[in-house]
């Protein structure tokens, strides 16, 4: 047990110290930010985010480092400089909530879901303790629209999942901080793309 808890304290070690906020990012946001890192001068790695993928070719999981008041994304170069990997990023990340955080939500008309209700900045963290998600049912979805709210719910109820992945879709289309209407589920080894409520196309025709 001394063994495994010295193990624990030097992969937290290898990064400064301080609050490291996991942050699901769009590979257009990712993109984004590179582009702004790259006006501002920066070159190669140092203008590249550290991340992980959450959903493969849909997400990625990447960290912002707490400094006062600002939570700017934490790079390639300021990782390797600390010598650190994103698992450690994950380790320290996952380190900030200990206890579940998922609050159950009723739906007027029937159904429920749950929100993470926690401190700002950390809504993320219930990704990286995907043993949370079983709480809500047999099959939990997961969506994280804007910055700040994460979703999830038993995909087992039809009517839910639909309820919910509109209302995502209308948070990422009419809030600030937009991340993705994407919906995913936990398969046991990671987190694969379920689906997301998608804009009727105006000129189909109706049935």
């Amino acid at each position: 047990m001394v063994g495994f808890w010295f193990g624990v304290s030097l992969v937290l070690a290898a990064l400064p110290a301080g609050d490291f906020l996991p942050q699901p990012t769009s590979v257009d946001e990712r993109i984004a930010q590179a582009e702004r890192l790259r006006a501002q001068g920066k070159t190669g790695t140092a203008a590249e985010l550290a991340c992980e993928d959450l959903v493969l070719n849909e997400l990625y999981l990447c960290f912002r480092r707490v400094e006062g008041d600002r939570a700017p994304y934490v790079t390639q170069a300021e990782l390797a400089a600390w010598g650190g990997s994103t698992a450690d990023l994950r380790a320290r990340a996952a380190s900030l909530l200990t206890t579940n955080p998922l609050q159950l939500r009723k739906i007027d008309g029937g159904g429920q879901y749950f929100e993470v209700v926690c401190p700002p900045g950390r809504e993320a963290v219930v990704l990286l303790h995907p043993e949370w998600l079983s709480v809500v049912g047999p099959v939990p979805l997961v969506t994280s629209p804007v910055q700040g709210v994460v979703l999830v719910w038993d995909g087992m109820d039809a009517e839910v999942n639909k309820i919910v992945a509109v209302g995502a879709r209308k948070m990422f289309e009419g809030y600030p901080a937009a991340i993705s209407p994407l919906v995913y589920r936990w398969n046991g080894a990671g987190f694969v793309a379920w689906g997301d409520a998608r804009p009727r196309d105006p000129t189909a025709p109706t049935r």
